[in-house]
């Protein structure tokens, strides 16, 4: 049997038992507009959640109650720290819980029965709201506790799961596009 640190390139993700290579070793992502998307999502939650939370890309969070310890790498995570408040730092650096708030956005190469599973199992790990960041058909689908709600272009998003957040659907897909084609 093959043993992988999930923590050196190529970075691994492990989803319901198999390893899934996340980023391989020359880059993070494939394309200019999956970084751009991504990138543009951390900075509007971040000033969304300001200092009540950590919001970055990429980081690694451990489901809890899973036997097959499940390891993600969402593209963008929040946590709020009144999660974490009796966590060290240690901890905190892969967290053994699952986001408040995670991102997914699709990939030419992202398997949709990973994607659900990985969905499925944020959920019932504490994830309040999974945003799935659609960039071929310019939507956006929000899976959460009480329900699946989707955006696309003309739409303004908004979600009970994170009140006070909202952004323009067309505009924020706008962004992914080389500043040559705008």
């Amino acid at each position: 049997m093959r043993t992988v640190d999930l923590d050196e390139k190529p970075y691994y993700e492990l989803i319901d038992g198999e390893l899934v290579v996340k980023y391989g070793d020359d880059s993070l992502s494939p394309e200019l507009g999956h970084q751009k998307l991504a990138r543009r999502m951390r900075e509007m939650l971040s000033d969304w959640a300001g200092d009540a939370a950590e919001v970055e890309t990429d980081w690694r969070f451990i489901m809890p109650s899973d036997e097959k310890r499940e390891s993600y790498l969402p593209d963008v995570s929040v946590l709020f720290h009144e999660r974490v408040k009796d966590l060290d730092d240690e901890a905190i650096e892969k967290p053994k819980l699952a986001p408040d708030v995670a991102v997914e956005v699709r990939s030419p190469d992202d398997k949709p029965k990973r994607l659900a599973h990985k969905i499925v199992t944020m959920l019932a790990n504490g994830t309040r709201v999974v945003l799935d960041v659609q960039p071929k058909t310019r939507m956006i689908v929000a899976h959460a506790h009480d329900g699946i709600r989707t955006y696309g272009d003309g739409d303004t998003f908004s979600h009970p799961a994170m009140p006070g957040f909202s952004f323009d659907i067309s505009r924020y897909f706008e962004s992914a596009k080389p500043k040559r084609r705008r």
